[in-house]
């Protein structure tokens, strides 16, 4: 989608576009939500964060949702969030 030039950086990515599985019409991810114990519904197809430090924020994206994750990722410093979303999933 874009070229992103670091220095200095981290980047980490997770996804639902390549571990998946279609049983019975449901596509099933490997991105589980320990709190329901199945792939997280959340809308988020793709998360890349960019930060100093190397922080694993990739996979509580996916957890925490959009929002809530912006909200953090706003909250700490030098820290940026991608996010390729289900348009569907918002536009309700």
């Amino acid at each position: 989608m874009r070229t992103i030039q670091l220095k200095n950086q981290v980047i980490n990515s997770s996804g639902t576009y390549e571990l998946f599985f279609i049983k019975d019409g449901v596509r099933y991810h490997h991105i589980l939500d320990p709190s329901a114990g199945a792939p997280a519904q959340c809308g988020v197809e793709s998360v890349t964060i960019i930060s100093k430090n190397g922080e694993a924020l990739d996979k509580g994206a996916f957890l925490m949702g959009v929002k809530d994750e912006l909200a953090y990722i706003d909250s700490l410093d030098n820290v940026e969030a991608y996010f390729i979303i289900d348009i569907q999933e918002f536009s309700n």
